[in-house]
């Protein structure tokens, strides 16, 4: 009778206790699962908001690529009057402001998500700063004779040319890397 008493004991025990365990476990590896799925959804939205603001970011450096370039074509075609450059200069002004005042800690974390081509965009920024040297050095004098105003003239233009160029690559690296967030945010959403 005693071992009875102690084996109903035992066994009473392991009923109560194995259960106990069992749903330890089961909570344990419940909330890992829910853990990681609210850490993937947090990451997630994190991603989508930094690539929004990256996106209007961009953007408007791409307008202001655009400008630029459109600015440049102007000179290079002879298509510029005080008007147009007076309106060129101060929507470039805005421009300016507006990526000056947009605040980096609405895109910063973009770069966790996204590899920037900041190798290209440093040479040619450099190249740039380059041409825009080339250009102010450039003296034109009331003196020189049409020999020396062609030669001069021919110059100026190839470094504009290559300015617009210039900006053309920026123009393409801006788009392609709205075009990659755009991409990954619409294959999200499917």
């Amino acid at each position: 009778m005693q071992e009875l008493l102690n084996n109903l004991r035992v066994t009473d025990l392991l009923i109560i206790i194995i259960p106990g365990i069992l749903g330890y476990f089961i909570k344990y590896f419940q909330e890992r699962i829910n853990h990681k799925r609210d850490l993937k959804a947090f990451l997630w939205k994190e991603k989508i908001n930094a690539a929004k603001n990256c996106i209007e970011y961009l953007n408007t450096k791409l307008q202001r690529e655009y400008l630029m370039k459109f600015h440049f074509e102007n000179q290079l075609n002879k298509n510029i009057t005080d008007n147009n450059h007076f309106k060129i200069s101060e929507s470039l002004k805005e421009l300016d402001d507006a990526l000056s005042n947009f605040s980096q800690k609405n895109y910063h974390h973009a770069e966790l998500f996204y590899d920037f081509p900041l190798d290209n965009s440093y040479s040619i920024n450099q190249n740039i700063a380059k041409q825009l040297i080339n250009i102010k050095s450039m003296n034109f004098e009331k003196s020189d004779n049409l020999e020396d105003f062609n030669t001069k003239y021919k110059m100026y233009k190839s470094f504009v040319s290559l300015l617009i160029d210039s900006h053309n690559e920026h123009i393409s690296i801006i788009e392609n890397q709205i075009n990659i967030m755009k991409s990954e945010i619409t294959q999200y959403i499917k």
